[in-house]
């Protein structure tokens, strides 16, 4: 893939959190002034380097259309943003972070990292090529009970993140590498990597019996399947 983002000023990063799992589950951030700041001293860098343009391991294509992240070998069924909070256009994966904190807009609660957090335990922040800025919306599992009281569905429900469900966000973290390119489009249709013999691209959400199929697709037992 040939680019230009040669000096864009990203730091491509792992990390990792120290589990908090002896403690509360979560903070609201208004009555505890200063945690971010400490949080992020105890962060773990695992591996730091300077993006310089090199190419990817993994083109992404997320199409808000059809509801699916997909490369040339796996499809996962996403949940996008309401009301296109969900940005479009052409990302970088700039930061992995095992163990991750999550800051719920919402309500402005802080979910410390540890296996009670809804987000689960991987998270992928992305960055803007252009501007050298990493974007708010990033790509996890959905937070699912008790926060969104209710299961994974592919839709325009989130706050403006992709998310996936558990199994196909365990086998996402799997695959996803620093420096890959997520591409954001609202009709995958219009990019030429799109590919009009993959079936499942082309299913119409409004159509039920196809709507079915997707829903049987993303059950725990299909999904696992289907992410494996």
């Amino acid at each position: 893939m040939k680019n230009s983002y040669s000096d864009t000023g990203i730091v491509l990063g792992r990390y990792m959190n120290p589990i908090h799992d002896d403690g509360p589950q979560y903070l609201r951030l208004k009555n505890y002034p200063g945690v971010m700041e400490e949080m992020k001293k105890s962060k773990i860098i695992l591996q730091e380097d300077e993006f310089n343009g090199q190419d990817p391991n993994h083109v992404w294509t997320i199409d808000k259309s059809t509801l699916l992240m997909e490369n040339d070998v796996i499809d996962y069924p996403v949940a996008v943003g309401k009301n296109g909070d969900t940005p479009e256009g052409e990302f970088i994966v700039a930061e992995l972070w095992k163990n991750p904190y999550w800051i719920r807009r919402k309500n402005k609660t802080l979910y410390l990292p540890g296996v009670s957090n809804p987000i689960g335990d991987f998270l992928v922040i992305l960055a803007d090529p252009v501007s050298g800025k990493k974007i708010s919306q990033s790509i996890h599992k959905w937070s699912g009970y008790p926060v969104n009281k209710k299961e994974f569905r592919p839709g325009n429900g989130t706050e403006g993140c992709v998310v996936l469900n558990e199994s196909c966000m365990r086998d996402f973290s799997k695959r996803v590498q620093l420096a890959d390119r997520i591409i954001i489009t609202k009709d995958k249709q219009s990019l030429q990597t799109a590919d009009a013999a993959n079936d499942f691209s082309r299913m119409h959400l409004d159509d039920p019996k196809r709507m079915e199929r997707i829903m049987r697709m993303i059950s725990d037992e299909g999904q696992m399947a289907m992410c494996a």
